[in-house]
C-alpha cells in the first residue's frame, strides 16, 4: 500500500464530541519596540500576536512520508 488511509467515520449523533484548545502568543521583535533601558522596556508598545489552530490527531493509520 503506497499511501495511509483513514480511519473509519465514527458516529458523533448524541455523543460528546471534545475539541482541545491550546492557546499561545508569539511577540516578534521590531526595532520600533523601543529599547531595553535597565531591565523595562522603554519606547512603543510591544505589539503582540495571538491566535489558534485546530490540527487533527490520528486522522490516518500511517505517515504518507515513509510507505
Amino acid at each position: 500500500m503506497c499511501c495511509p488511509t483513514s480511519r473509519p467515520p465514527e458516529p458523533v449523533a448524541d455523543t460528546d464530541v471534545v475539541l482541545w484548545y491550546k492557546g499561545s502568543i508569539h511577540h516578534h521583535p521590531r526595532d520600533e519596540d523601543g529599547e531595553i533601558v535597565n531591565g523595562y522596556w522603554h519606547g512603543v508598545a510591544l505589539v503582540m500576536w495571538t491566535g489558534f489552530m485546530f490540527k487533527p490527531h490520528d486522522l490516518f493509520d500511517r505517515t504518507p512520508f515513509y510507505p
